[in-house]
């Protein structure tokens, strides 16, 4: 389907342990290349929270970066359009603060012209088409190989909207999610990483469905 408009991409990079270093260091090393006016957050929490929560965040122009115990997580408009920044956040945590990443995962947020009925056509006429149906969701996951490595190829769609501005616009919201295979054995490196977010970042623009 045509006229998808990418509204974020999320790149997921997963620790083998949990982090034990300073928050303070991390953030000095992502200012360090990408500029000591990003805008910094670290946040203090009680004992036992869960270590997915961020305990720092720090905001560029076109990148929002989450830095947990056990992930970080990337956050930008465009992989394409921010990958140079992003190159850069992936190189200090692994080269520089030596990191050891064992998955990574890549999500491209897409919103297109569609609606219900759009959705109901992918079920079987007969059983729905009495249905009154206000919202309908569909979730596909596809075991795919991405590069070297063996993947869950998700799909997700559902009606929704979208709003810019004072304006809202309804169609189809669609997640395609790739991330690799849990395998504690796996050490991605630098290049290995950004390789393998080339490759799902192509994969992730074509649908599995619709």
């Amino acid at each position: 389907m045509e006229n998808k408009e990418l509204l974020q991409n999320q790149i997921g990079l997963f620790f083998k342990q949990e982090f034990q270093g300073s928050f303070e260091e991390v953030s000095l090393a992502l200012k360090k290349i990408l500029g000591n006016d990003a805008g910094t957050q670290i946040f203090t929490l009680p004992h036992g929270t869960p270590p997915e929560v961020p305990r720092l965040m720090l905001n560029v122009p076109g990148i929002t970066i989450n830095f947990a115990k056990n992930r970080i997580d990337i956050f930008s408009q465009s992989y394409t359009t921010n990958s140079n920044n992003i190159n850069k956040v992936i190189g200090v945590m692994v080269n520089d603060l030596k990191i050891s990443i064992s998955r990574v995962g890549f999500v491209a947020n897409y919103f297109l012209n569609g609606d219900v009925e759009t959705l109901k056509n992918l079920f079987s006429q007969e059983k729905i088409k009495n249905l009154n149906i206000k919202e309908v969701g569909f979730r596909v996951n596809v075991l795919s190989k991405i590069g070297l490595y063996n993947c869950n190829n998700i799909q997700n769609i559902q009606n929704g909207e979208i709003k810019k501005g004072i304006t809202s616009k309804n169609g189809l919201v669609i997640q395609r999610d790739i991330n690799s295979l849990q395998n504690l054995q796996i050490n991605f490196d630098f290049s290995t990483i950004v390789n393998f977010i080339i490759d799902a970042n192509k994969e992730t623009d074509k649908l599995l469905i619709l």
